[in-house]
């Protein structure tokens, strides 16, 4: 029995002689990759095709971990935007008025961002916010006086 592509069987066994790759013809004539592995199996490539094919193989890598590296980096961002919506959802539902809650968020931002190897108290975010957050909380449950901390 035919395949439906044995027709282009002749032109493919060309462009392979021509050193294309398979890949190649196989988006060109719309073979399956299965197919076009039987039919060329036997066919030799000169030394200077299989260079080409070598070249031209490792460009397409390149390209494809840089396209990979821009794809990463979009999921990357997506899920960290995603993370900081829920974030932001969760401090907004959350009652400052009741101290208890206030107490075990700082509690946690400490463990997290505080120094702890030092006798003293101290705060190593860089994110304004979070440093403001610190500040204000340590002034409305402890009443301390900012203008005395470094």
């Amino acid at each position: 029995m035919k395949s439906k592509w044995f027709e282009l069987k002749a032109e493919a066994i060309k462009l392979r002689k021509r050193g294309f790759s398979i890949g190649k013809i196989e988006r060109y004539l719309g073979i399956p990759r299965s197919t076009l592995s039987g039919w060329l199996k036997d066919i030799q490539l000169a030394p200077a095709q299989k260079k080409k094919l070598l070249q031209d193989w490792k460009k397409a890598l390149i390209k494809a971990r840089r396209k990979a590296v821009l794809w990463h980096n979009a999921q990357k961002e997506k899920r960290l935007k995603e993370a900081e919506n829920q974030a932001m959802e969760t401090i907004r539902s959350i009652d400052i008025a009741d101290k208890k809650i206030l107490e075990l968020a700082l509690a946690i931002l400490y463990m997290g961002e505080g120094t702890k190897r030092k006798v003293e108290t101290a705060m190593g975010s860089s994110d304004p916010l979070v440093l403001k957050f610190f500040l204000a909380t340590l002034k409305m449950l402890y009443g301390l006086d900012l203008k005395k901390i470094k």
